[in-house]
């Protein structure tokens, strides 16, 4: 399939998807509630696999360091059909938000929608992932984080904001992608093909990003 088919396609796609979200009901809000996250690191220091899954079409997720556990913190979020769950088992540790019903490609967001997460990661070894469902997504990353600490976001049609904290030495990669994905830089950022640097010092946060297209902005300021 060439470039041009697979843009048309995908245009279509977006096109269909608008006119799906525009009927979409608005999500029932609610008192805000907190999930409570407190999960201790492995007894015998292993590696475990940590995933965030965001289901929810718009939300804010603050990462930092400094926990003697594994990954604690909370999650506050006011739609009762959005109540986080928690499987840790065998080495991973899955954190997820389930859509109810089918999965809609593209949503809009509301004002009154709650979904904040903020966690606290300790420096015990882990493969970090965040999974994000299409929506409008706020990642800040904040100086505190544990050294050279590895994270992969996945995302879909989104508007993904990715917030480096002054002070943080960080790389983002782009590694899968199409034309249609636009990468925005605000503050100081050296680029170099798909690879895209801020700060310095010898710990480095390093990021993989895989976004299919959308609007992707990598903010240091």
């Amino acid at each position: 399939m060439n470039t041009h088919i697979r843009s048309t396609a995908f245009f279509i796609v977006v096109f269909l998807a608008l006119i799906i979200s525009a009927c979409k009901p608005r999500i029932a809000v609610g008192p805000e509630q907190t999930f409570t996250v407190d999960v201790p690191r492995p007894e015998d220091n292993s590696a475990m696999d940590v995933m965030l899954e965001v289901a929810v079409p718009q939300g804010a997720l603050t990462l930092g360091g400094g926990t003697e556990g594994l990954i604690q913190g909370g999650i506050t979020y006011n739609a009762a059909e959005y109540e986080p769950q928690m499987t840790n088992d065998d080495g991973s540790l899955l954190i997820r938000q389930s859509a109810p019903g089918p999965k809609s490609v593209v949503v809009t967001t509301q004002n009154d929608l709650v979904n904040k997460w903020d966690l606290q990661l300790g420096d015990a070894p882990m493969n970090f992932e965040i999974r994000l469902e299409n929506g409008d997504y706020n990642i800040q990353f904040n100086k505190s984080l544990p050294a050279n600490l590895n994270v992969t976001v996945n995302a879909a049609v989104d508007l993904v904001y990715l917030t480096i904290e002054p002070g943080l030495a960080a790389q983002v990669t782009i590694a899968e992608k199409t034309s249609l994905l636009k990468v925005t830089t605000r503050g100081e950022w050296t680029q170099n093909g798909d690879v895209y640097q801020t700060g310095s010092g010898s710990s480095t946060l390093t990021i993989t990003v895989n976004m299919p297209g959308a609007d992707l902005t990598l903010d240091s300021k």
